[in-house]
């Protein structure tokens, strides 16, 4: 897979189809023929979301856009953080405060990216609101996010969070030992207690270094 840099795909930011097409993620395939080849340099492939020396987040796209993946590259090799599809998905793998310390990080590498923006936007999905998030300070970043792409004005980003945004209170985020994990009865996730197949040290080493950076800007 090509391994494509934000501010390279910037143009992209400001279609309003891109967003509706990528948020919908496969509920509107009934309804919508898919031209994947419109996309160009988004579909089929990555792109590279940098943490602070230690590794990057990697979001695979599928041509048609209506599959996610969300991967981690770090020293000991690749992990499968979660997918968003509209049949089997597990997206749920970012705590928001992780969220926030990503997105302002990749401004911190180009301030042209701006924050909240594409990078909160693209990790949106993949960041479950839960009982402990402030959801009216969420929904303001989200717009704020959509208005700065030059793709939606006011109105049309407040309209377009309440189909993309939703509270689930059943969902906490415990930290279990040294690691969050996700809990809950509806928890779609590969961040649960005892996964061998997660990177738990990594990532959280990474993220912890990443914020550090942010704090230090």
């Amino acid at each position: 897979m090509p391994i494509t840099r934000l501010c390279d795909i910037a143009h992209r930011f400001e279609e309003q189809r891109f967003w509706r097409d990528y948020f919908s993620c496969g509920e509107l395939s009934h309804q919508v023929e898919r031209r994947a080849p419109e996309y160009g340099e988004l579909a089929g492939g990555s792109i590279e979301l940098p943490l602070a020396e230690r590794g990057a987040l990697v979001l695979e796209l599928k041509p048609d856009l209506e599959v996610h993946t969300l991967f981690f590259n770090g020293a000991s090799g690749q992990w499968q953080l979660g997918w968003a599809d509209n049949a089997h998905f597990h997206p749920d793998v970012l705590r928001r405060t992780e969220l926030d310390v990503i997105s302002r990080y990749q401004q911190r590498l180009d301030p042209a990216l701006g924050h909240p923006g594409a990078a909160y936007l693209l990790l949106h999905m993949f960041a479950p609101l839960t009982r402990g998030d402030r959801a009216g300070i969420e929904q303001q970043q989200l717009s704020r996010a959509l208005v700065s792409t030059g793709a939606f004005d006011s109105t049309e980003a407040d309209e377009f969070v309440s189909e993309i945004i939703s509270e689930r209170t059943e969902l906490e985020w415990i930290e279990r030992g040294s690691h969050w994990v996700l809990e809950g009865s509806d928890a779609y996730t590969l961040r649960f207690a005892g996964n061998p197949s997660f990177p738990f040290d990594e990532l959280e080493s990474a993220l912890q270094v990443t914020a550090a950076q942010v704090r230090r800007a």
